[in-house]
C-alpha cells in the first residue's frame, strides 16, 4: 500500500488502507510505502513533522497488523528493531537479522540508491532506541525485497561492490494448536490418552490427587508405549474406565501403594478382565526407586524433589524419551538403597532444580551435574536448553507450571513424540515468551494440555504471538 505521506493526517491513512485490506481480506503479508520516515537516523530524525508521525502512525500500522513499513527520505538506511507502541520488542532478537512470529512492526529507511545526496548521521544519536542497524557509507544503495508464503527478507547492497550491508527476515510459521482438556483432570487425562494412542496393550494408572509418585511415571510408560492415566484415590474414574476399554487395555501398571490407589480400583479393574502389577515402596521415594527397576539400562539418572512437582515435571518429557528413570529425594538426602542403584547401574547422573529444593550434599556426594534457574520456570527453560538438541520440535507441549495433574499425563505423550513439555507463567515471562518464539519455527503442532481454567488462550495467544 502506497501512501502519499505528505498528508500528515494518520486517519487518513488508516481509512484507505483499511479499504484495501478489506478488499483483499485473504493476504498474508501486509506492507505500506511512503516517502517521509518515522524511524530514521540522520537529518530529519529531528524533524516536528517526522516527531509528529512517530506518534500518531505507528498506532495506526499496528491497529491494521501492518507488517513492514518501507520509508525513504532522510538519505541514509536504518533497519530498526520489531517495534510496538513506540518501544523496540525483543531488541536481541532483531540482531540476529531473523524473527519468527514477531510481535510489531518493521521499519526500514532506504538509502540514497543515485547517489544525488546523502545526509549524515546524527551524533550523538537521539532516539538510538529504535536503532536496530544503520549505515551511511556515501555509497548508493538498493535494497531487495523477497516475499514468500512464509517469509519477508530484505537485504540491502552497496552498489560499488554489491556487498550486503544488511538482510532481515521475517519467518510466519502456521502451527495448529491443539487444546487436549475434559471437564476435569481425568477427563483431560483421557482426552491426552486419546490424542496419542489408538490401542494399546498396557498403561499405567497413577492418582490424581496425590501427584508424588506419578512423577517418576513417564520413563517407564515410555518403555511400554503406555499412556498415563489418572483416577482417583478409591474409585475407578469413569472416563477412565471407559479409556482403558477404548484402547483395549490388557495389563494396567498401578504406580504407588494402597495409601493413594486403594485396593478396591484393582478389584474393578480385575472386573473389566485387566491383569494388574503394582509397582509401588514403603514411601514415594521408595516407589520412584521401584519405578527406576523397571527401567532397562538407563544411561543417565534425574534426581528431583519429591516434595516440589515442578522439577520433576521439567525433566520428565526428556527422561522418557532418553529411557532415563526419575528418582525422588526429600531435598536432603538419598536413601541407601537409591545410592546403590546408581553405583550399580554406573548412570550418569542430574540433579534438577536449585539448592533450595536438592541440597548441594545430595550433588557433591553423586559427582552430579546440577540443571536449575531462579525458579520452576528457569528451571524448566534450563532443562529444556541443556537438552534441546535431542527434541523433535515439530510438536511442542505447553503445560501448567502450577497445576501439576495435566502436566503429568501429557509428559508421556509428549516424550512419545520426543517432544518438550514448556511450563507456562501466568505472568507469561519473556524468557519462556522468547524460548517459544525461537522454536515454533520448526512446529507443526502446538499441544496445550488442559482447559481454559488451566491456561488461558489470552496467555497462548501472547506467548505464540
Amino acid at each position: 500500500m502506497m501512501l502519499n505521506s505528505n498528508d500528515i493526517n494518520a486517519q487518513d491513512h488508516k481509512a484507505f488502507m483499511q479499504e484495501a485490506i478489506a478488499a483483499n481480506p485473504n493476504v498474508k503479508w501486509k506492507i505500506a510505502a511512503m516517502h517521509h520516515s518515522i524511524y530514521s537516523s540522520a537529518t530529519h530524525e529531528t524533524d516536528e513533522d517526522i516527531a509528529a508521525r512517530r506518534v500518531t502512525h505507528p498506532e495506526v500500522f499496528e491497529a491494521l497488523g501492518i507488517d513492514v513499513v518501507l520509508d525513504g527520505h532522510d538519505h541514509s538506511y536504518t533497519r530498526t528493531y520489531q517495534m510496538s507502541g513506540g518501544k523496540a520488542v525483543d531488541a536481541d532478537d532483531a540482531k540476529d537479522g531473523k524473527v519468527t512470529n514477531p510481535e510489531g512492526v518493521l521499519y526500514i529507511t532506504a538509502d540514497s540508491a543515485s547517489g544525488s545526496k546523502y545526509y549524515e548521521l546524527q551524533q550523538p544519536d537521539v532516539n538510538n532506541y529504535y536503532e536496530a542497524k544503520k549505515e551511511q557509507d556515501h555509497v548508493p544503495t538498493f535494497s531487495d525485497v523477497s516475499i514468500k508464503n512464509n517469509s519477508f527478507t530484505i537485504t540491502t547492497y552497496r552498489t560499488d561492490t554489491m556487498e550486503a550491508i544488511d538482510t532481515y527476515t521475517i519467518n510466519k510459521q502456521a502451527f495448529k494448536q491443539v487444546r487436549l482438556s475434559g471437564s476435569n483432570r481425568y477427563e483431560t487425562s483421557v482426552k491426552i490418552s486419546e490424542n496419542g494412542w489408538a490401542n494399546t496393550d498396557s498403561a499405567v494408572l497413577v492418582s490424581g490427587e496425590a501427584f508424588a509418585d506419578a512423577l517418576s511415571a513417564a520413563p517407564f510408560a515410555k518403555q511400554i508405549n503406555a499412556p498415563i492415566l489418572l483416577t482417583s484415590n478409591d474409585s475407578l474414574d469413569k472416563n477412565t474406565a471407559a479409556e482403558l476399554s477404548r484402547l483395549k487395555v490388557k495389563k494396567v501398571y498401578i504406580i504407588g501403594g494402597i495409601g493413594v490407589i486403594s485396593g478396591s480400583i484393582e478389584n474393578a479393574l480385575k472386573t473389566m478382565g485387566i491383569n494388574i502389577e503394582r509397582i509401588s515402596g514403603s514411601d514415594r521415594y521408595a516407589t520412584s526407586l521401584e519405578v527406576a527397576k523397571q527401567i532397562s539400562s538407563p544411561g543417565q539418572v534425574f534426581i528431583a524433589s519429591g516434595k516440589e512437582f515442578s522439577d520433576g515435571i521439567s525433566i520428565s518429557s526428556y527422561a522418557a524419551l532418553s529411557g532415563s528413570p526419575i528418582l525422588l529425594t526429600d531435598g536432603s538426602q538419598l536413601n541407601d538403597d537409591t545410592l546403590q542403584y546408581i553405583k550399580d547401574n554406573k548412570s550418569t547422573p542430574y540433579v534438577i532444580g536449585g539448592t533450595g529444593v536438592v541440597h548441594d550434599s545430595i550433588v557433591k556426594n553423586l559427582g552430579a551435574e546440577r540443571i536449575s534457574g531462579l525458579d520452576r520456570y528457569a528451571t524448566n527453560l534450563a532443562v529444556l536448553s541443556k537438552f534441546d538438541d535431542k527434541y523433535d520440535l515439530s510438536n511442542i507441549y505447553l503445560a501448567s507450571g502450577s497445576e501439576f495433574a495435566d502436566a503429568l499425563c501429557g509428559s508421556a505423550a509428549a516424550s512419545k513424540e520426543n517432544a518438550p513439555v514448556v511450563l507456562l507463567d501466568k505472568n507469561n515471562s519473556s524468557d519462556i515468551k522468547n524460548y517459544i518464539k525461537s522454536k515454533t519455527a520448526n512446529a507443526n503442532q502446538i499441544h496445550i494440555l488442559g482447559g481454559e481454567g488451566v491456561i488461558s488462550q489470552d496467555i497462548v495467544n501472547q506467548i505464540l504471538q
